[in-house]
C-alpha cells in the first residue's frame, strides 16, 4: 500500500500549482534587489538625489506585483506586463538596472507571468482527436 503524504507540503504544493509561484518570487527579488541597491546607505541615496526615488518606485512596485501574482493568479496578464515595463524602466532610473541583476530577474518573472497557464480541471480531456475528411487512395 502506498504511503499518502498529507501536511504542509502537500498543501504548499497543490497552492503552488494554482498560480504564477515562480513569476511571483522571481519578481519580488527583482523588487527586493532594486530596493537594496539605493538603499544600502543613506549617503549614497543623498548623493543619488531624484533617481533613487525612481529606484525605490521601482523597487516598490515590483515587490507589490510579485506579491499581486500570488495573491490574484487570473490577474497575471496585466501584472505581467507591468512587471516587463517596470523591469525596462529599471534600467534607466536604478544604475543599469540594479547592475543588470534585477532587471533581468524583472524581465524573467514578467515573463515568466505571461507564459503561465491555469491549470486544467481533471475531468477534461486533453487528447487531441485527428479526424480526416479527406478519402484514402486506393
Amino acid at each position: 500500500m502506498p504511503a499518502t503524504r498529507t501536511g504542509v507540503g502537500t498543501w504548499f504544493r497543490a497552492w503552488r500549482r494554482t498560480r504564477p509561484f515562480l513569476a511571483g518570487l522571481v519578481t519580488t527579488l527583482a523588487g527586493l534587489e532594486l530596493l537594496f541597491v539605493p538603499l544600502w546607505s543613506a549617503k549614497f541615496l543623498l548623493v543619488q538625489g531624484v533617481t533613487g526615488v525612481g529606484a525605490l518606485l521601482a523597487g516598490a512596485v515590483l515587490v507589490g506585483c510579485g506579491i499581486l501574482l500570488l495573491r490574484l493568479p487570473h490577474r497575471r496578464v496585466p501584472l505581467g506586463i507591468v512587471v516587463l515595463v517596470f523591469g525596462f524602466v529599471s534600467y534607466v532610473t536604478t544604475n543599469l538596472g540594479g547592475f543588470l541583476v534585477g532587471m533581468v530577474l524583472a524581465l524573467v518573472g514578467g515573463s515568466l507571468a505571461l507564459a503561465w497557464s491555469p491549470p486544467r480541471p481533471a475531468g477534461t480531456n486533453t487528447e487531441v482527436r485527428r479526424t480526416t475528411d479527406v478519402a484514402e487512395p486506393t
